[in-house]
């Protein structure tokens, strides 16, 4: 099944009803924000979470801090980029994330979260770019961007396609909220359960017309 409502929707009870007596294996929520927030609010208070498994598409810390606990709870969800990658296998991201994590908390007082950390990927590839061009020359660096397939930031080794998409292997990370009684502070919302990213995680070019 599928439902469209338009931005600022304050009662999901018919989307969710509906689901209810369909019993979907999963219920993908693309709502973001406060209507993210309202929506799966409603949907564990009739009772969705009990059916099915929930899934919000693309989610922030400061959204999940607005989520009740309790809908929050067992919520799977696609995340630019989460603070804490305790039990991530590719130790040199999460040695990268405990350093920027370390670095951010002593500069704002919390930990990064995905808005906060594009602008810094953006930056340090910038930087990189720039190094490696020897130059300011806005021509130079975007050379450089075109060709060079071994930028590095904290979500690992990174490169542009030639549609100037960024190519990253943690292109995302599939995080699982937590509940109540796991958490360790007010900013400890997820857990990483995985990741999607690579070539796989944008649209071909032939299909852009490349």
């Amino acid at each position: 099944g599928f439902a469209e409502v338009p931005k600022g929707t304050v009662d999901y009870t018919s989307i969710i009803n509906n689901a209810l007596s369909i019993k979907p294996d999963i219920f993908i929520n693309c709502h973001f924000g406060g209507d993210a927030i309202a929506s799966l609010k409603q949907a564990y208070d009739l009772g969705l979470y009990k059916v099915c498994t929930m899934f919000n598409t693309w989610t922030t810390n400061v959204v999940a801090m607005g989520i009740p606990e309790n809908a929050l709870k067992g919520l799977y969800a696609l995340e630019y980029y989460y603070y804490d990658l305790a039990g991530f296998k590719d130790k040199d991201v999460v040695k990268k994330a405990e350093e920027y994590t370390k670095a951010h908390m002593k500069m704002w007082g919390e930990p990064p979260d995905a808005y906060g950390t594009i602008a810094y990927v953006a930056t340090e590839i910038l930087f990189q770019a720039v190094e490696k061009a020897k130059s300011f020359d806005p021509e130079k660096i975007a050379k450089v961007l075109k060709t060079s397939k071994d930028f590095s930031c904290v979500k690992g080794n990174v490169y542009f396609r030639e549609d100037h998409q960024m190519v990253s292997k943690y292109l995302a990370f599939l995080v699982r909220g937590k509940g109540p009684g796991e958490k360790k502070n007010k900013w400890d919302v997820f857990k990483v359960e995985g990741f999607f990213g690579g070539e796989q995680a944008l649209p071909s070019l032939k299909s852009l017309g490349y």
